[in-house]
């Protein structure tokens, strides 16, 4: 899913609870996934 595709469908929104929530929930994937691959990009010597 591209980021385009995630903001355009954020836009359709009705309500700003449901895009706060949704926000909150692609910033704690994009946190997970930014750790794991740092991870494996910069394994420590």
């Amino acid at each position: 899913m591209k980021t385009k595709d995630v903001l355009e469908i954020l836009l359709k929104q009705e309500t700003r609870e449901d895009i706060i929530q949704e926000l909150r929930r692609l910033k704690q994937l994009l946190a997970s996934s930014d750790i794991s691959e740092e991870s494996n990009e910069h394994p420590s010597t």
